[in-house]
Order: structure tokens, then C-alpha cells, then sequence
């Protein structure tokens, strides 16, 4: 070999090598960058900074909830005061006579129940509601209790009517649940007017294993105000709610596709009812 061929092999060598280098320089910027994505997908700064507000604001809240219930505790000299619970999805004006830092941006987010901070899980995000668990914030209504089955007369799975000789013991629960009944989980449909007439709750869970309520169910309930109805339900019945003059606020799903006739006559007091836009029929 001479020397020109020597030098073209070494031209040749070297090229090679660099080349081996550029790659191997290539795959590891790779590497780093993505390491830096991975780690800033599980770290992102953004959401870490809304994390941190957030938290930062309700602890706050929690703070001066916990002031001005002390003060008021301080001054109950006769025993009596009676704790906060607010109006369910509150306005800010109504937050701000007890939690002065209280802003719009949480309008409906929050509430109190029992002199405690609690939120709306409708209301609020998958990450605030992860951010309230690890704050150890409850939802609304946690402390709202099923009623027993054994108030109820059963067929299969269906409400056909209260048992006798539980009236009263039906009764005494509602009254310490908050004037609330909440129907088990064990029903999935209730009959027609099992509770019609009834005068002693005032607020009316249905879960969402319930799939259908009947006609004339709450006809009559003179004291009724509120109403979550399952998401699962698709019908409210002839008279369903009929003359239920207290009657304010019904929450329903989009999977109500008909109302039907005199549903909610003389509701006199109704305020709040969003009709889904799946809607068929109504009548009232």
C-alpha cells in the first residue's frame, strides 16, 4: 500500500469514526430529551403551579371558616347556635359572610355543611377533586345517610310502599339525617305514590341505581325542596311531584327523555329546574 492509499484509508477511518460518533451523539440527545419530556409530563410546572394555588386558596378558606366559627362559638353563651350549613352550589356572596377571601373563580365549587368546607363533586375537576381528597376535603353531603331497607315494603328490587309500623321510625331517621331521605342503594325503581302525601323530609336523594319512579311517587309532599334524581332515570311520571308546593330545585340528568302530564303542578315555589336538551315531552 503507498502512501496515497494510506491517506485515503485514513481519511476514509477517520470519516467513519466520526460518523459513528454523530450517531452515537444523536441517540443519546434522544435519550436526554426524552427523559426531560417524560419527567416534565409527570412534573408539568404549569399544572404544578395551579396545584399549588389551589391548594394554597382552600387551605385559606379552611382557615378563616375555622376563625369565624370560633368567634361564633365564643359568643353562644346559651348553648343554642345552630352550625352553618349553606345553601347546596352557594353563591359568592352567600360563602362571603363567612369566608371573607372567597372568590368568584369558586363560585358553586364550594360549601359548608355543618361549620365544614366541603365541595360539589359535580362542580369540580378530576385534578381539584384528587388535590380535595389529599386536603382531606369532603363532599357535600358525605355525612347524609341511606335509609334502612327495612323501612320499606319490597318487590324484587322495587319500593312498592313503607312497611307497616316503621312510619314513625322512618320518621325519627329523617329528622336526624337533615330532613333527608336518601333511597338505598339496593333499589333500583320505586312504585307509584309510595310516598305520596308524606310531609316529614324536605330533601329527596335517589340514587343512581334507580332506573325508574312512578306516578304520583312524591304527590303531595308538602314539605319537599330539593330533588337529585338518579342519572339513570329517562321518565318522571304522570304527577310525579304534583302539589308539591315547598318544592324549589330538581337536578336531573341529560337522560330524561319525557315529562309527563301535571308532573309538576302547583309547584308553586319551583325555581331551579334545567330541562335536558334531549327532552320529547312535557307537560306541566
Amino acid at each position: 500500500m503507498n502512501k496515497k492509499d494510506i491517506k485515503n484509508f485514513t481519511k476514509l477511518t477517520r470519516r467513519g469514526i466520526s460518523l459513528i460518533v454523530l450517531i452515537i451523539t444523536i441517540i443519546v440527545v434522544i435519550i436526554l430529551a426524552s427523559v426531560i419530556i417524560l419527567t416534565m409530563s409527570k412534573n408539568n410546572p404549569l399544572k404544578s403551579a395551579k396545584e399549588a394555588t389551589f391548594k394554597s386558596d382552600v387551605r385559606n378558606f379552611q382557615d378563616e371558616l375555622a376563625v369565624y366559627v370560633g368567634n361564633q362559638v365564643l359568643m353562644d353563651y346559651g348553648g343554642t347556635r345552630e352550625k352553618i350549613t349553606t345553601s347546596e352550589n352557594p353563591k359568592v356572596d352567600e360563602m362571603q359572610n363567612y369566608i371573607l377571601s372567597f372568590t368568584k373563580k369558586y363560585e358553586e365549587k364550594f360549601g359548608i355543611e355543618d361549620d365544614e368546607l366541603v365541595y360539589f363533586p359535580d362542580k369540580v375537576t378530576a385534578d381539584e377533586k384528587k388535590w380535595l381528597e389529599e386536603l382531606g376535603i369532603n363532599p357535600y353531603g358525605y355525612k347524609i345517610k341511606e335509609a334502612d331497607t327495612g323501612f320499606f315494603e319490597w318487590y324484587g328490587s322495587e319500593i312498592i310502599g313503607i312497611k307497616r309500623g316503621k312510619e314513625e321510625d322512618l320518621k325519627k331517621f329523617v329528622a336526624s339525617n337533615k330532613s333527608t331521605l336518601k333511597i338505598p342503594a339496593e333499589c333500583t325503581a320505586i312504585g307509584d305514590s309510595v310516598f305520596r302525601n308524606c310531609d316529614f323530609f324536605e330533601n329527596v336523594i335517589v340514587n343512581d341505581n334507580v332506573i325508574s319512579i312512578g306516578r304520583d311517587t312524591f304527590n303531595g309532599c308538602s314539605n319537599l325542596k330539593q330533588v337529585k334524581l338518579s342519572n339513570n332515570i329517562s321518565t318522571i311520571r304522570t304527577s310525579c311531584f304534583e302539589g308539591c308546593k315547598k318544592l324549589s330545585s330538581v337536578k336531573m340528568s341529560d337522560n330524561i327523555t319525557s315529562i309527563g302530564t301535571y308532573a309538576f303542578l302547583s309547584c308553586k315555589s319551583l325555581k331551579e329546574i334545567v330541562l335536558p336538551k334531549s327532552l320529547k315531552n312535557i307537560y306541566y
